[in-house]
């Protein structure tokens, strides 16, 4: 498949447009944008994210913090322009034209990194694409046809685009075929809406499971992507995911909730109370999660296929909530500014797993119900080979973790350490923690004593909370490492 050569734009916005439509999503970014227009009627300066740049004609475009790969992937997306435009449009319209001009499309074939750096990545494309729709349905400015012809052929490209046949479907692929089909909409270009609607619909055979579950490995991507699937069947007025496909997600949802109705964070993205929990069972094993919800406790397992998208390594953890409090939680999404906080956060140490020391992926992990409320997940990270065995029972897990080095060097000892990340609120001592409420854990590890790691919770990304992880370890070319953990709820008042 090559992208299509797109030429003959209408100068005629169509009749009737309505501005939330074309406008809402770039205006709606005023506060989120993070920008201080000041001195922009004086001087022609922004203060983007805490950084002065220059907007002036000729201003400079590229390599203004070459160190800080999210700020300048913020800044190329220009959403920064809604601001403006609510005060100023016609200076909007300068300032793309410029920036236009300044930084044309070099293409796919330059490498992922340089379309980041210039801003022709598909993520850029995809929000340049949707505020050029604005701001043509504003001002008819014929001077933009050819920028927004530049930005929709991009879009086309199957080099950048994120889903079938080069890539897996993801969510911004969705988006790049919204915006493509919405300014096709408005240009009287119905070849632009055809070939978003195809592609959208090529993605949908494979974007779900038959759980109704996202393959994206991320609860808060889960929910992103259904209310995406939702509004792109109405937009493009058809089944695009069938409504029974969406209904399964839903219910999935409601079992993933705890009974306290949180969405745990696994993956990127943040906890919430936002559904009423169904508790009911969830085995879906083409996604990786497994989820019970018992009279006293509430667990989801992570397994299933390698680290992708919005996904961590958090392939054998487990998230516990029992006797009415969490007891177990993964640790959220760092920021992206911060790339070492945010590498942890996503790594097997933020995550109750056992971990291979200098081992950094799981791989494939199978899973397998091995009887009531019991698991088995088998994998070979590093080409050892790695087994869990979880067995819940009322108030209480038990976890044996066996695994082996590879056999291409079978005399050289491992070390393997059992984390148990603790949900902020639990103060651990020498044989466990001590939750605010007075909910006692206890956790019996026979590799031994128990060591407290302070760590950082990210499960809401603007108020870090200080958790803690325990853990136990033992080193062998063979281990075998039994862990109980049992809550016991505070005497009645």
């Amino acid at each position: 498949m090559s992208a299509l050569v797109v030429t003959g734009l209408s100068a005629v916005p169509a009749a009737g447009v309505n501005l939330k439509t074309y406008c809402g999503a770039m205006l709606d970014t005023t506060k989120a944008a993070q920008v201080d227009l000041s001195d922009l009627a004086t001087a022609n300066t922004i203060v983007f994210r805490g950084k002065p740049v220059s907007v002036a004609p000729g201003a400079q475009w590229l390599d203004l913090h070459p160190g800080e790969r999210f700020w300048t992937e913020y800044f190329n997306w220009m959403e920064w322009l809604g601001p403006i435009a609510v005060v100023d449009m016609p200076k909007a319209v300068e300032i793309f034209l410029d920036r236009a001009a300044a930084v044309p499309d070099p293409g796919s074939s330059v490498g992922p990194m340089e379309t980041i750096r210039q801003g022709w990545n598909e993520s850029s494309i995809t929000k340049r694409l949707r505020i050029s729709t604005c701001l043509w349905q504003q001002t008819a400015d014929t001077r933009l046809l050819a920028p927004i012809e530049a930005l929709a052929n991009a879009a086309m490209d199957p080099e950048r685009y994120y889903g079938l046949p080069r890539k897996r479907p993801h969510n911004h692929g969705l988006m790049s075929n919204m915006a493509l089909y919405r300014v096709g909409r408005l240009m009287v270009r119905p070849e632009w809406q055809s070939y978003a609607l195809a592609r959208a619909q090529a993605d949908a055979t494979r974007v779900f499971d038959r759980c109704g579950l996202t393959l994206e490995q991320s609860i808060a991507y889960q929910r992103a992507n259904m209310y995406m699937w939702a509004g792109a069947n109405r937009q493009f007025k058809t089944e695009v995911v069938p409504a029974s496909t969406l209904a399964l997600g839903a219910s999935s949802l409601a079992a993933l909730a705890r009974p306290d109705g949180v969405l745990e964070s696994v993956g990127d993205g943040a906890t919430g109370q936002l559904v009423v929990p169904s508790g009911k069972a969830l085995w879906c094993p083409k996604s990786g999660f497994a989820v019970r919800t018992t009279e006293t406790d509430h667990f989801i397992l992570r397994g299933g296929p390698a680290r992708w998208a919005h996904g961590h390594e958090d392939h054998g953890s487990i998230t516990w909530f029992s006797s009415g409090v969490p007891v177990l939680s993964d640790r959220g999404r760092a920021p992206k500014t911060d790339a070492i906080a945010l590498a942890w956060s996503r790594s097997m140490p933020a995550h109750s797993t056992f971990e291979p020391l200098g081992q950094t992926k799981s791989g494939y992990t199978r899973m397998k119900v091995a009887g009531p409320l019991r698991y088995r997940l088998t994998d070979a990270p590093g080409g050892s080979t790695r087994a869990r065995d979880i067995t819940f029972t009322a108030r209480q897990v038990s976890v044996t973790d066996t695994a082996a080095v590879p056999t291409t060097d079978p005399l050289t000892p491992w070390t393997w350490v059992q984390h148990w990340q603790l949900a902020p609120g639990w103060i651990p001592d020498a044989t466990g923690a001590t939750y605010t409420d007075g909910t006692r854990l206890d956790i019996v590890c026979s590799a031994g004593a128990l060591t407290a790691t302070a760590v950082t919770s990210y499960i809401h990304e603007s108020t870090p909370e200080a958790a803690w992880d325990v853990s136990c370890s033992a080193t062998g070319t063979s281990v075998s490492v039994t862990t109980t953990l049992t809550v016991t709820p505070p005497p009645p008042v």
